[in-house]
């Protein structure tokens, strides 16, 4: 998995989200929505998020975001 850098300002066209899905409960399964923002939590690299999981990580688990795409 290729993690974005924390300076980074873009996000590459067919990037999805990082974060883990909902139906995963004992291997990494990906949420793979479509990227919206990078976002920063306790680990040591960002992720790259959809807008639910980027709601969620900021609202629950006091992540931050670093960059987010402008939502036409």
């Amino acid at each position: 998995m290729v993690h974005p850098a924390i300076n980074d300002k873009t996000i590459p066209e067919g990037t999805t989200c990082q974060e883990v899905s909902i139906f995963s409960q004992r291997t990494y399964i990906p949420c793979e929505r479509p990227a919206v923002a990078i976002v920063k939590n306790r680990d040591p690299e960002p992720y790259y998020m959809c807008a639910g999981c980027t709601s969620h990580n900021v609202a629950n688990r006091g992540a931050k975001i670093l960059f987010q795409k402008e939502i036409v």
